[in-house]
């Protein structure tokens, strides 16, 4: 069985660590809200992360870094020619 936590980990569990009972609780679905959560003690758990990192930043952190700048030069250029044309 595999639970993603808040915090975005995984936990796998498997063979004596699997749990006697699972309860889920859902209710009226509020936007942003949960639906179901599953709770379990993570120290009892091995975790991974889903994306691994080698130091304090990530590679998705420094794809989405790159993205933004790009997206954001993008955006000056098009504008500085758009006030070019319409004067």
């Amino acid at each position: 069985m595999t639970v993603q936590a808040a915090d975005g980990r995984l936990h796998h569990l498997d063979g004596r660590n699997l749990p006697d009972s699972i309860s889920l609780y859902s209710g009226v679905s509020y936007r942003g809200a949960h639906l179901a959560e599953v709770l379990l003690n993570p120290k009892d758990a091995k975790a991974s992360p889903i994306l691994p990192t080698d130091g304090w930043i990530s590679k998705r952190d420094v794809y989405f870094l790159l993205l933004g700048f790009f997206i954001f030069r993008v955006s000056a250029v098009l504008a500085e020619e758009i006030a070019l044309a319409l004067m």
